[in-house]
């Protein structure tokens, strides 16, 4: 359920509980990890990867905040998809935080798009990512 409240304000509540109405004060509370809300940090064409058809963002202070956990400190948060180029079941979504391209580092949105920018189109890359707490390497095909 959304409530489209500001977090620290209360709302009353109506409740349907054994036939019966109660009502309740809730208080409403951010949700600390939501990566809806890392399509928020997009600056401009600066966040677009165009070979791959993603926004990025790099992964930094503002952005860990709202992912679970992280394996690691330093990469690229995906905040969009530009284009949906991989098969459903290998597709990127908003949150999964890449690691690496081809088994080589990507520490900010610069170096992902030098690690893509002399690929073809048509060809694919190894993505590792993070998504959820979980290791993965996922397919990706240039545009």
């Amino acid at each position: 359920m959304n409530i489209y409240r500001q977090a620290g304000q209360t709302v009353t509540m109506e409740l349907l509980r054994g036939g019966q109405k109660v009502e309740k004060r809730v208080a409403v509370l951010e949700r600390p990890r939501d990566p809806d809300r890392i399509a928020a940090l997009v600056e401009g064409e600066s966040a677009r990867v165009a070979k791959l058809g993603l926004l990025v963002v790099n992964l930094d202070e503002k952005v860990t905040p709202l992912l679970g956990p992280l394996r690691r400190l330093r990469g690229v948060v995906v905040a969009g998809v530009v284009l949906d180029l991989a098969v459903e079941e290998n597709r990127l979504m908003q949150g999964d935080v890449i690691y690496e391209v081809n088994g080589e580092a990507v520490g900010s949105v610069g170096e992902l798009r030098q690690k893509v920018a002399f690929l073809g189109h048509g060809q694919v890359v190894a993505l590792h990512i993070e998504r959820q707490g979980q290791l993965q390497i996922v397919l990706w095909e240039v545009d």
